[in-house]
């Protein structure tokens, strides 16, 4: 959402991927834009904190409906649980 420092530091990795791929064959990095919608609107979030939707009984709410539950969803799909 607001906070930058995070999406600065992707900027910077996705700058630099081929020159660390290089440097550092061994590290594989991937990065996560978690949330654009919100940092487009320079806000912290749209509907809820995204980081409050990674509870066990949060992700598996089949009625919760905001954009973050969803997104919290799909990057618990893909990373897996924490």
């Amino acid at each position: 959402g607001n906070e930058y420092t995070g999406v600065w530091v992707l900027q910077r990795l996705q700058l630099r991927s081929a020159e660390l791929a290089e440097q550092h064959p061994s590290i594989a990095i991937e990065t996560l834009f978690a949330n654009p919608p919100a940092h487009a609107a320079n806000r912290r979030f749209i509907d809820d904190d995204l980081n409050r939707q990674f509870s066990a009984a949060t992700l598996a709410d089949t009625t919760a409906s905001s954009f973050e539950a969803g997104r919290a969803k799909a990057i618990a799909a893909d990373m897996g649980p924490k």
